[in-house]
């Protein structure tokens, strides 16, 4: 078969939906004819390196490096690393992967075998004593702090949503979160029983206005809301006022007290 021309279809994520789906506009084409041919070679020889691997009895021994994550992590980097020490230089925080792999060839290979006042980070600092020590780190002053800014009635909420690159709904645009379920479980004093409340859509119509109004008439009118991710939430609230301006302040008012 004679190619001459080559192209490549994706989602365009700024499309937003009106109605009925516009294919047209969902969807761009690019002319990548000068790419694919510019490659031709590069290809050619990665298949050539291809059938010489495959027909060795086992695979190629290539120290990990660097390439392990470049242009992208490797698929086969659970196999080649899984004989990483515990505790492996590659597991300090903070820290860009280059300069933990630098670590690594100098033989540092485990957080032990660094040197904490090399680290500007208290983050860093603090790993790397717990982990000579043998301790676990807990930074009580903060958790009380956090724990003094609790006041009852106590709410526990989580929210579920989905994703689609093609809009299902009006006003969404390709990969919007998209909430359909919510858990709110209220404590009226820190010694009560929880009260169970949720939304569940019982349609597969757009679920947002009913999700919205649902959760303003269920979620407590004061006190504090403890979330799981609390960006996540306070996002896909902002973008529920943002769709229904009557909710708008209502919907401001819970994600305030995240």
């Amino acid at each position: 078969i004679s190619i001459h021309k080559f192209y490549a279809i994706h989602i365009n994520s700024n499309y937003v939906r009106h109605n009925t789906l516009n294919l047209q506009q969902l969807l761009i084409t690019h002319n990548i004819t000068h790419d694919i041919k510019r490659r031709i070679p590069y290809i050619q020889q990665s298949l050539t390196d291809i059938q010489k691997i495959s027909t060795q009895e086992s695979p190629p021994n290539i120290p990990i490096g660097m390439h392990c994550f470049q242009p992208n992590q490797c698929p086969a980097f659970s196999k080649c690393w899984k004989e990483s020490p515990h505790h492996s230089v590659f597991s300090m925080h903070g820290t860009p992967i280059f300069d933990k792999y630098n670590y690594y060839c100098k033989g540092k290979t485990t957080l032990h075998l660094l040197n904490e006042f090399e680290f500007s980070k208290k983050i860093q600092q603090i790993q790397i004593v717990c982990n000579k020590e043998g301790l676990d780190y807990v930074n009580i002053p903060k958790i009380k702090q956090f724990l003094n800014k609790i006041t009852p009635p106590i709410s526990f909420f989580d929210i579920e949503a989905f994703q689609s690159p093609i809009p299902p709904f009006s006003n969404v645009s390709p990969f919007d979160q998209i909430p359909f379920l919510f858990s709110l479980q209220i404590m009226k004093t820190i010694n009560s029983s929880p009260k169970q409340c949720y939304f569940f859509p019982n349609s597969t119509n757009d679920p947002r206005y009913e999700f919205a109004k649902s959760l303003i008439k269920q979620c407590p009118k004061k006190g504090s809301i403890l979330v799981f991710n609390k960006s996540y939430e306070t996002l896909a609230l902002k973008k529920l006022g943002q769709q229904f301006p009557k909710l708008t302040s209502s919907l401001n008012d819970i994600r305030q007290r995240f």
